[in-house]
């Protein structure tokens, strides 16, 4: 009955902890006092069991913690007594632990996998860790460790990123979606297949366009692009001081891990600094009583005015564009999706459809918080791929943003900006599509004037432009 199996179980934890405490502490096989052994029979199973079910919960924490420390320290906790201080935000933590672990979601199969890193964008405390879907203690960590093809999360950090801060780029600058190539020559395409003409960079970044990130990145120099994405903790595919296009579209070596993009895209939400994440503040060694403090310092990487126009695109995206499962209604966000793609070889090994993919990311962040994910399989195969659609990874940013918590507080505001907002008529924390109230509409009034019988035709930085007046379309 119940009282018999924990009287045993008591038995088999006593055996446990005495034997594993000689063969520590008595290494030459000496006796051991009946005090110790004592000790040892006064510890009950429930407590061993309960002491097992929380740190298995926080596994994934612990893992990065552990790593984190050995890597700063030289010294690996489990072999030298210390007390380690964390950045874990349990409330947020305990909600990810029951995305994982299918509690508070349904996952499209026990076979799927899923990364995710939370970061406070003012501090780089690392606040919560989702190590993997159904992960044990000490295994792979799908947040810390797998560095994957980023895909159009790319966007803001190769692109439009270094195009604001190096190009004078700005939310109306005009790109033609048309057909492409790159530089040596293989064509690309949108992801679904058709081109929009004449866009803004707004509209562009918001549903992820990729001739239009392929021209940002092909008109900014790339030693800029390298000091960008270098100074955001993003280790690029460099060669020869310079960087293939491929980059633009998020598929270079070695990728990224969820932490590298929560930390990179935090540098958006807090104006333009990077802050290297930390799960630890503090170690105190129990033998020595020496106390080891982390305090990570604050770089600006970027202008505020690069990270203002950024946020403003990418809380129009989450608004009006690709949300990637992060839209909380009551709460400011920005956020970039993006997918890589599977090669041609892959597809046809395992007989896949051709809108099979590898990779599929959300990257959100609030003033407050910056959250990446990544979903997909450590292993393609037959079995199991994903199909393309981002229905089931945009659930699971869903269900992980429940546990965020909501702000209302508004990003920085760059003071030139708003200046310039409110000289075309508008007022402090308006849109930044002002620009778009102004020079942008001084550039249709041109096209406009020129339209003759109902379609007119107007040259404007090397594109050929046409509108029809009726209709307001541009082509």
């Amino acid at each position: 009955d119940e009282e018999v199996f924990k009287e045993e179980a008591n038995e088999y934890v006593i055996n446990m902890i005495y034997n594993e405490a000689k063969a520590m502490y008595l290494p030459n096989g000496e006796s051991s006092t009946e005090e110790e052994k004592e000790l040892a029979e006064s510890v009950s199973v429930e407590s061993m069991l309960t002491k097992a079910t929380e740190e298995g919960d926080y596994a994934g924490y612990i893992d990065t913690v552990v790593a984190e420390v050995e890597e700063k320290t030289g010294n690996n906790p489990y072999q030298v007594s210390m007390k380690i201080y964390t950045n874990m935000d349990r409330s947020i933590q305990d909600g990810i632990n029951d995305v994982l672990s299918g509690k508070t979601h349904t996952w499209e199969d026990e076979e799927v996998q899923a990364g995710i890193s939370v970061v406070d964008v003012n501090t780089g405390a690392l606040v919560a860790v989702g190590a993997g879907h159904n992960r044990k203690a000490n295994t792979f960590n799908y947040a810390t460790q797998a560095k994957r093809h980023i895909g159009s999360t790319a966007k803001p950090l190769f692109d439009y990123g270094p195009g604001f801060e190096y190009n004078n780029f700005s939310t109306y600058t005009l790109f033609n979606d048309e057909p492409w190539s790159y530089t040596d020559g293989p064509e690309i395409g949108n992801w679904d297949g058709n081109y929009q003409g004449l866009i803004t960079l707004r509209q562009a970044l918001s549903v992820s366009r990729n001739v239009p990130a392929l021209k940002a990145f092909q008109q900014v120099s790339k030693k800029n692009i390298i000091e960008f994405v270098t100074n955001l903790g993003i280790e690029a595919e460099i060669e020869g001081n310079s960087l293939h296009e491929a980059h633009a579209l998020g598929a270079f070596e070695p990728g990224a891990t969820t932490l590298e993009m929560a930390s990179a895209f935090a540098a958006f939400a807090n104006g333009g600094y990077y802050i290297e994440p930390s799960a630890v503040t503090k170690i105190e060694y129990r033998d020595t009583g020496e106390v080891v403090e982390f305090n990570n310092e604050k770089e600006r990487v970027m202008s505020d005015s690069t990270a203002y126009l950024m946020n403003n695109v990418l809380q129009y995206a989450v608004e009006h564009g690709f949300n990637g499962g992060a839209r909380v209604y009551g709460s400011k966000v920005a956020a970039k999706t993006g997918t890589s793609n599977l090669d041609d070889a892959t597809i046809e090994r395992y007989n896949l459809p051709s809108g099979a993919v590898n990779d599929l990311w959300t990257v959100a962040y609030t003033p407050e918080y910056s959250i990446a994910l990544w979903y997909g399989y450590e292993t393609v195969s037959s079995e199991h791929y994903l199909s393309g659609a981002s229905a089931p990874k945009d659930a699971v940013m869903q269900s992980v943003m429940k546990s965020i918590p909501k702000t209302t507080k508004e990003f920085t505001q760059n003071g030139k900006i708003t200046k310039e907002v409110e000289q075309y008529g508008g007022q402090a924390g308006d849109d930044v599509q002002l620009t778009i109230n102004a020079k942008f509409q001084q550039d249709m009034q041109k096209i406009m004037d020129s339209a003759v019988a109902g379609l007119g035709g107007y040259s404007n930085g090397g594109y050929a432009v046409a509108i029809n007046p009726h209709t307001g379309g541009i082509y």
